[in-house]
């Protein structure tokens, strides 16, 4: 049986190892080199040492880049059309310090998640057929980084979101390497909830807005009901929330009606007000 290693890692880096292509039996074998292909598209080679043949024996070129590479003996799978890879960071601020440039086992001894929501979009880019996070991390490490990117050096706590072929992946850049983070592209909590009990998608806003409407509240107060200045304050909040054109179209029904709660609840506290006062009963019996 031949053998012979494939892949090393040096200096954080992982190197195809050219040995294979010295023995004819493994680099003929299709299963060795479909071993290969799946190795370089799930895992990645950053560098490698080619050989070349000599007056009949083989020589160690000095290693480079394997996506420089000129790779006749396996296929790389080609990314699909509309694969790409993006970056997220934690925006700059005091809200982010708790999250910002934490390696993922701080983050996890401290209780904390890595949350989409404290996260913002920086780059994004369509993948090559030889892209590897490695690779990515150097590009966004590199003083000549890209020109459109906006971001800050890739650092620990940043997210590389990975898509290919329509699966999302997510890898934090740790203290060493990147760590897969699924929790990352899993919906929010919220948004789940919102998406069960909400009565219509325009109301999807990362907050459940169950709480009655000012024109709920209206009716009620006409009804002769009590209305809490809790519900009132909560629907002036969602009053707010909503798109301009909803709120301009709300205020234009609300002037039709009157009074508003606003007016009914000062209207109810004057005539309370212009009411004698009840008597308390008496505590002595009557003899």
């Amino acid at each position: 049986m031949s053998a012979a290693d494939i892949l090393q890692v040096r200096a954080g880096q992982n190197y195809l190892v050219e040995d294979f292509t010295r023995m004819e039996r493994l680099r003929d074998d299709p299963v060795v080199l479909e071993s290969l292909s799946r190795v370089a598209k799930e895992i990645g080679f950053d560098r490698v040492r080619p050989y070349v043949q000599e007056n009949g024996s083989y020589k160690a070129m000095p290693d480079m880049p394997f996506s420089q590479w000129k790779n006749p003996y396996f296929v790389v799978d080609p990314p699909e059309p509309g694969d790409s890879f993006s970056i997220y960071q934690v925006p700059a601020g005091p809200e982010g310090r708790d999250f910002r440039y934490r390696s993922y086992e701080e983050l996890q001894a401290a209780g904390l998640a890595v949350d989409r929501k404290n996260y913002e979009l920086v780059y994004t880019a369509p993948l090559d057929g030889k892209t590897t996070l490695e690779n990515i991390y150097r590009t966004f490490n590199a003083d000549d980084r890209p020109a459109d990117f906006r971001g800050h050096s890739l650092s620990v706590s940043d997210v590389v979101v990975i898509n290919r072929g329509g699966k999302e992946e997510a890898h934090y850049c740790d203290s060493i390497g990147f760590t897969p983070v699924p929790e990352f592209m899993r919906e929010s909590p919220i948004k789940t909830a919102e998406m069960s009990t909400e009565q219509n998608y325009n109301m999807i806003d990362g907050t459940l807005n169950n709480a009655p409407s000012m024109g709920e509240l209206e009716a009620r107060a006409k009804a002769g009901e009590q209305i809490s200045l809790f519900d009132v304050a909560e629907a002036a909040k969602a009053e707010d929330k909503k798109p301009k054109q909803t709120r301009t179209e709300a205020k234009t029904t609300q002037r039709q009606k009157k009074p508003s709660i606003r007016a009914q609840l000062k209207a109810a506290k004057e005539e309370q007000a212009k009411k004698p006062p009840q008597r308390e009963k008496s505590k002595e019996l009557e003899v």
